[in-house]
Formats: structure tokens, sequence, C-alpha cells
């Protein structure tokens, strides 16, 4: 019996739910017909991996290099599924991969890069906490400004 959980080796790799709908992708596109046979699991594995990852993300450290990727690779992922759905000629669930991924461009203001009007601190008691919260610290380098970037025209 197949088992999808022992693909993914380490416990890093337990909530990444992109490394997930790459393996899902990789089923899709590959020649091994016993590949083809896990993709529900795939499936199944990424779904319930994007689900944990939505619930741990907010709860996270804002500020750590981890929660920067976390929200980078969900993104990434309801991107990759909205596609796998659409392929799959399901196109109510690849609309709602797409409105998570658009929602989380929008609430993490990755619409807003080098913005002359992007949130500063001192304007932070206009904004609930709850949006305070969403927005991902500055960035550390041009490499994650420029993955930020690609994330959002990859939603655009």
């Amino acid at each position: 019996m197949f088992d999808p959980y022992a693909s993914f080796s380490t416990d890093r790799d337990e909530l990444d739910p992109l490394l997930s709908a790459i393996y899902l992708w990789g089923s899709v596109f590959t020649a091994d017909e016993e590949q083809k046979q896990k993709q529900a699991a795939y499936l199944d594995r990424s779904l319930k991996q994007i689900l944990a990852a939505e619930k741990a993300t907010p709860t996270a450290d804002l500020g750590s290099h981890e929660s920067r990727l976390n929200v980078l690779h969900l993104i990434q992922s309801h991107v990759l599924l909205a596609n796998y759905y659409f392929n799959a000629g399901k196109f109510t669930e690849g609309r709602k991969h797409t409105a998570d991924a658009v929602s989380l461009v929008v609430s993490h203001r990755l619409h807003k890069i080098r913005s002359p009007r992007s949130l500063d601190a001192s304007h932070m008691h206009l904004v609930c906490a709850t949006a305070a919260g969403m927005i991902l610290p500055p960035l550390a380098d041009l490499i994650e400004e420029g993955e930020r970037t690609h994330a959002f025209w990859q939603v655009y």
C-alpha cells in the first residue's frame, strides 16, 4: 500500500504545502504509471498541508525568515493547485484557490512593494490590529523583494 507521507523526509517539510503541490504536479507530468496512481494521495496531502499552514501562519513570528517563506509558499501552493484544478476541468475548485491566492497577496500587501503610499510605522494606529498583523516585515534583501514581486505577478 502506498504511503504518501513516506515521500516527505523531514519535519520542516511537514507543513510545506509548496513541496506537496510540486509533488502533485510531478505526478501529473511523469510517464511512470505508478506515480500517476499516487496523484490523488498527493492532492490530499497538498490540501491538508495548505489548511495546516493557513492555521499556523497567523500565529507565527512574522519577523522570522520561516514565516516569510510560509506566506510565499502558501501563495505559490494556491496558484499551483488552482492550475491543477483548471487543468483537470474542475473550475470551481480552481477559482477557490485563485481567490485564496489573491486574498493572501492583498492581505499581506504584496501589491504595495515600493509603493510611495506603503504603510509606515507612523500610521500603524490607523490600521486595525488584524490587518497590521498580516503585513510582512521589511524586506531582508533584494532576493526577498524579487520573490515577493514574483508572487504578486504570478497571482495577478
